[in-house]
């Protein structure tokens, strides 16, 4: 799904600043309006004022004390905190929005906080609201639209969204990746790809395109040429689950059981009980004749309720990987 990052908030915030000269600012507020004017407002980088996310929350945080009634430093907090700290943003978004009714910048970030959360209608219903605002400023929001729509399996109105965004600005690299997704949704895997290049064209180190194009490869069967994305992706990100998940199962399918066990156990490090991991690790160890292995994350599965296809797991294991050697050559096909 929607990968949002941190640069919404610096993009939004410094165009918000440049297109509206004639906002009201505080004494605090001033100083802060001079040093972002002072920065390259559209560059698209992952990076934040003052060089990284601690020192810009601790900025706002100093402006909030000089005056508890700004909104811009509630604002700043609002999207500072969105990657990190959801609650925390929505209580700044809020209150942003309590002090600036016409604050289009923080019904954008708060819907991309309810969207993180998976409150999805309640994040169409804020960022359809910052639209409503400022609709020529809108791009960023249609954007995490198209995500909301995306989580609710909806591509047709999720296109529709990425495209509104598009024609306002066709060089954010998160709307084509978006836009990738909702083709991808439908089956429209040449589509999506071309996507997903155009937003790596955009943002090299955009490691959720890398993630995307990896797994549209893998929906073609085109394994050889997903897996180099994917291991792109965590070079990006190593601590990235997804990611991780990805790749393994990319290897699963390749018939490379050892690379696929290796990826497979280091998702389980990052996201310890993942289910559908456990299923696949064990699938891995049966394939790769590691019947003890493959029977410990079995039953590892065992202590969730509502498991799906343990009776194909079982079957899989009498199949391929029972206690003599297999005589059944292993079809990726049939798992």
């Amino acid at each position: 799904m929607i990968y949002r990052n941190k640069t919404h908030f610096l993009i939004g915030l410094v165009l918000l600043l440049l297109i509206n000269p004639l906002m009201t600012f505080s004494e605090g507020d001033q100083d802060l309006k001079n040093e972002l004017q002072n920065k390259e407002p559209l560059r698209f980088k992952t990076t934040v004022i003052g060089g990284d996310a601690e020192k810009q929350i601790g900025y706002f945080l100093t402006l909030l004390q000089k005056n508890p009634n700004s909104a811009l430093a509630n604002q700043g907090l609002c999207g500072a905190y969105s990657a990190s700290n959801p609650k925390q943003a929505v209580h700044y978004c809020t209150k942003a929005i309590e002090l600036n009714g016409e604050d289009s910048l923080s019904y954008q970030n708060l819907g991309g906080v309810y969207l993180n959360l998976g409150l999805t209608e309640q994040a169409i219903s804020a960022l359809k609201k910052s639209i409503e605002i400022a609709p020529q400023e809108g791009a960023l929001a249609y954007t995490d639209l198209c995500g909301a729509y995306l989580a609710l399996k909806q591509p047709d109105t999720a296109i529709e969204q990425c495209q509104k965004a598009l024609k306002l600005n066709s060089k954010i690299a998160n709307i084509h990746a978006n836009l990738g997704q909702a083709y991808s949704q439908k089956g429209l895997l040449d589509d999506a790809l071309s996507e997903y290049k155009q937003a790596l064209n955009l943002d090299p180190k955009l490691f959720v395109a890398y993630i995307d194009m990896g797994t549209a490869y893998g929906k073609k069967q085109q394994f050889s040429e997903g897996i180099p994305y994917l291991q792109k992706a965590i070079a990006l990100d190593p601590h990235n689950f997804l990611g991780e998940y990805d790749l393994g199962t990319l290897y699963l399918k390749s018939a490379e059981f050892p690379l696929a066990i290796k990826h497979l156990e280091r998702a389980t490090e990052l996201n310890p009980g993942e289910k559908l991991v456990l299923y696949q690790l064990s699938v891995a160890y049966c394939l790769n004749q590691q019947r003890d292995q493959a029977d410990k994350e079995y039953e590892k599965l065992k202590q969730f309720s509502n498991v799906q296809n343990l009776d194909q797991l079982q079957t899989i294991f009498s199949k391929y990987c029972p206690q003599s050697i297999p005589t059944i050559t292993y079809n990726p096909d049939s798992l």
